[in-house]
C-alpha cells in the first residue's frame, strides 16, 4: 500500500497521499514477524516516502529516518535499497550543507549504478544529480560531464509514457544549460531546451513538477539570452518563470521568486521600465519571507534592485537599504561562498562609489571570501576558472584602501587576493618532520597525497 500511495502521490502531489504512504509503511514495519523476508523491501518503500514527503516539507527529520531506513534496505540486500539510501543521504546534504553527506551520496550512488540496481534509469539519474550537486559545490568540470552523461543514460533508459521521464528530463537540461554556460556549445543548449520543453509537455498540469520544469525552461532561456541579448528569449524566461511561480505550492518556491525577480530586473536593466524594477523589488521581499536556502541570492538580488532604485531616482533611503542587505548576505554563516562573495563585491563598489565609509571592510570581506570559494579539492584549472569571474578584485581592494589613507591595508589585500593558489600550495608543504620520526608510514602516505594535489589535471 504504501507503493501505491506513492505512485499516486507522484501524480496528484496531494499531501494527504504521501502522509498515508509513511504511515502504512511504518505499521508495515510493525508486523514484519509476520513475513521477515518483505522486510528489506518495506524499509526501502518507506525510505523513498519519508524522502518524497520531505521535499515537500522540508522536514530533516524524515531525512534521517529515510537514511536509516535505507541503510537497513541496503544491509538486508534490498535491490533498490542503496539508490533509496544515496538519495536521502544527498537531500539531508541539500538541506544542512555539509560536505561529508555530499562525498558519502556520491560513492553510494556509485555503488548503486555498479551493483546493477533494477531500476538502472533511478540509480544513474541519483548519481547524475550528486555530481551535479558536486560540481555546483566545488566547481570540477569532470563531476559535471560525469553528470550529463548520467542524466542522459538515465532518459534514454526512460519509457516515453514512465511517470519518471519528466524528472529525468529536468535533470539533464539544467546540467546541459551548466555546460553551455561554460562552454557556449550551441549543440548543449538546444539539447537544454528540448529536454525542458519535453519535461513541460510531459508534467501534470498544476503538479510540482510542472513548477519545476518551467522553472527550468526559464533557466535556459536566459542562458541563452546572456549570450545573444535577444529580448525575446529574456521574454521567455520571465513567461516561463511567471507560471512556474503560479504554482504556488512548490517547496523551491523562494528560489522561483528569485528567479523571476533577477529576470525582471534584467529586463528594467534593458529596457528601463520602471515597473519592472518595482516588482522584482517586491519578489524579492516576498522571497525573503520564505524559509528559503536562497536568502543570500535574495538578498543580492534586492541590494541590486535598490541600488538601481537609487540610482534612477536618487532615493537616499533605497541606497542605505542597498548597503545593508548586501552587507547581510556577505556576512551570513550560511550559504554558497560565490554567491556570498557576490553580495561583497557589490557593496563594495557600490559604497566606494558612493564615498560609503564600510567600503574598506566590504573589500576585505570579498578577499576573505574568494580564499574560501576556491576549494583545494577541484583541480587547479577549475580553481583558476574560478578566480577570473573575479579579476581584478585584489587590485580594485588596494585602491579603496590607499583612498581611505590606509596604505598598510592596501599591500596586504593585495597580496591576500593575489597569492591565493600559492598560498595553498604553501599549506601543502607543512613541515613533516616530527610526523616522519613519530609515524613514518603515515607521512609517506602524506606526502604521496600531497603530490597528487600537486600535479596538473590530465587531458582526456
Amino acid at each position: 500500500m504504501c507503493y501505491l500511495l506513492r505512485i499516486r502521490y507522484s501524480r496528484t502531489g496531494a499531501r494527504a497521499d504521501i502522509d498515508e504512504a509513511v504511515d502504512h509503511g511504518r505499521a508495515a514495519l510493525a508486523f514484519h514477524g509476520t513475513a521477515p523476508a518483505e522486510l528489506p523491501r518495506w524499509r526501502s518503500d518507506l525510505s523513498a516516502a519519508l524522502r518524497e514527503r520531505s521535499e515537500s516539507t522540508g522536514s530533516v527529520a524524515d531525512i534521517d529516518e529515510a537514511i536509516e531506513q535505507g541503510r537497513a534496505a541496503a544491509e538486508g540486500g534490498e535491490a533498490g535499497g542503496v539508490g533509496h539510501h544515496g538519495t536521502a543521504v544527498l537531500q539531508r546534504f541539500q538541506s544542512l550543507g555539509q560536505l561529508d553527506d555530499l562525498h558519502r551520496a556520491v560513492l553510494l550512488a556509485r555503488e548503486a549504478v555498479t551493483s546493477g540496481e533494477t531500476d538502472a534509469g533511478a540509480a544513474l539519474s541519483n548519481l547524475g544529480a550528486c555530481l551535479a550537486q558536486r560540481h555546483e559545490e566545488m566547481g570540477t568540470s569532470e563531476d559535471l560531464d560525469g553528470a550529463i552523461a548520467s542524466f542522459q543514460q538515465a532518459v534514454g533508459r526512460t519509457d516515453p509514457h514512465h511517470q519518471a521521464r519528466p524528472n529525468r528530463l529536468i535533470n539533464l537540461a539544467l546540467g546541459l544549460r551548466e555546460r553551455y554556460r561554460r562552454t557556449g556549445d550551441e549543440a548543449d543548449f538546444r539539447a537544454a531546451d528540448a529536454a525542458a520543453r519535453e519535461a513541460v509537455d510531459l508534467a501534470p498540469a498544476g503538479h510540482q513538477l510542472q513548477a519545476r520544469a518551467l522553472d527550468t525552461l526559464g533557466h535556459v532561456a536566459v542562458e541563452r539570452y546572456s549570450r545573444t541579448g535577444d529580448p525575446a528569449d529574456l521574454d521567455k524566461a520571465i513567461s516561463a518563470a511567471r507560471r512556474a511561480r503560479d504554482v504556488n505550492d512548490h517547496p523551491a518556491l523562494g528560489q522561483m521568486v528569485h528567479n523571476l525577480a533577477v529576470y525582471l530586473l534584467d529586463r528594467f536593466t534593458v529596457a528601463g521600465a520602471a515597473e519592472d524594477l518595482d516588482e522584482s523589488i517586491a519578489l524579492c521581499r516576498e522571497g525573503l519571507g520564505f524559509d528559503s536556502q536562497t536568502t543570500v541570492n535574495l538578498r543580492y538580488t534586492l541590494g541590486k534592485a535598490l541600488a538601481a532604485r537609487s540610482d534612477l531616482t536618487g532615493d537616499a533611503d533605497s541606497a542605505r537599504e542597498a548597503v545593508e542587505v548586501w552587507r547581510a548576505g556577505a556576512m551570513a554563516s550560511t550559504g554558497r561562498a560565490e554567491a556570498r562573495l557576490a553580495a561583497a563585491v557589490e557593496w563594495a563598489r557600490f559604497a566606494e562609489r558612493r564615498s560609503d565609509a564600510s567600503a574598506l571592510e566590504a573589500y576585505g570581506q570579498a578577499i576573505a571570501l574568494q580564499r574560501i570559494l576556491v576549494s583545494m579539492g577541484a583541480a587547479r584549472s577549475d580553481r583558476e576558472m574560478l578566480l577570473t569571474r573575479w579579476r581584478g578584485l585584489a587590485g580594485d581592494a588596494a585602491a579603496a584602501a590607499l583612498g581611505a589613507g590606509r596604505p598598510d591595508t592596501s599591500v596586504e589585500l593585495l597580496e591576500q587576493g593575489r597569492s591565493v593558489l600559492w598560498s595553498q600550495l604553501l599549506d601543502l608543504r607543512s613541515d613533516l618532520t616530527e610526523m616522519r620520526d613519530r609515524a613514518p608510514a603515515l607521512a609517506r602516505r602524506l606526502v604521496a597525497v600531497r603530490d597528487r594535489l600537486d600535479r596538473p589535471p590530465r587531458r582526456p
